[in-house]
């Protein structure tokens, strides 16, 4: 068994109660005027997202996650996946034409929110290894099946483990694939020249220098002392 710190404990219990107190406190203050502009949907998001967080703390704990019975089978295995639950995208069964399954995935390269996808046991294997080659065999993924039943199943590895463990493990049952989604992009560096430009291009609109050198280097992440500086040059 996964020895637990104190620490973790201590959060694990914080985070399992402060929806529970959340709940409370959202259902005293809805009689209060101020919480009207408040709609239920709004309500129920907060207490959503902090369940999330105590389902993704709880596996990196190695403490058994497992969810009540519904009626989506997706949002169940994404609920106790382990991955981000905050943005999600469902993709269903990929096609079994090859074009159209490639041109799916290519699609998806620079996807951000965590996927969902369906996959039958007999083609399973294949999928992850397209899974594999598009997005990396490090990306994380949950393996979940037989959901809210007495095999239930969920494997949380990376794509290169779930190839390597399905090698020798035959797969049984219908699958939900939760795929994480990929890393943000780093915004790409914008030249000292280029933002020399948009400078010039706000002072031409009747900003004053300094409110234009303040504008682009937020927009830049240029210093403003150090832009400022090659604007009284220019």
């Amino acid at each position: 068994m996964t020895m637990i710190t104190v620490m973790q404990i201590g959060a694990l219990t914080f985070m399992t109660l402060l929806p529970v107190a959340l709940s409370v406190i959202l259902y005293m203050a809805e009689r209060q005027p101020w919480t009207k502009k408040f709609s239920y949907g709004v309500k129920q998001a907060i207490i959503g997202v902090l369940f999330g967080l105590v389902a993704v703390l709880a596996t990196e704990a190695g403490i058994p996650v497992t969810a009540i019975p519904g009626p989506c089978a997706a949002i169940t295995a994404l609920s106790i996946s382990g991955l981000p639950t905050g943005r999600f995208c469902f993709e269903g069964f990929l096609s079994t034409n090859k074009k159209s399954r490639q041109a799916h995935l290519d699609g998806l390269r620079s996807e951000t929110r965590t996927m969902i996808f369906y996959e039958a046991p007999h083609k399973l294997t294949a999928t992850l290894a397209d899974l594999s080659a598009v997005f990396g065999a490090e990306r994380r993924i949950s393996l979940c099946r037989e959901l809210t039943k007495l095999h239930e199943e969920v494997l949380r590895m990376t794509l290169g483990g779930a190839m390597d463990y399905y090698a020798e493990n035959a797969p049984r049952g219908e699958f939900v694939l939760i795929v994480e989604g990929a890393a943000p992009r780093a915004p790409e560096a914008v030249s000292e020249a280029d933002a020399l430009e948009a400078v010039r291009a706000l002072i031409g609109q009747g900003l004053s220098r300094k409110d234009a050198v303040r504008r682009v280097s937020e927009q830049t992440g240029i210093p403003k002392n150090e832009l400022y500086n090659a604007a009284v040059r220019d």
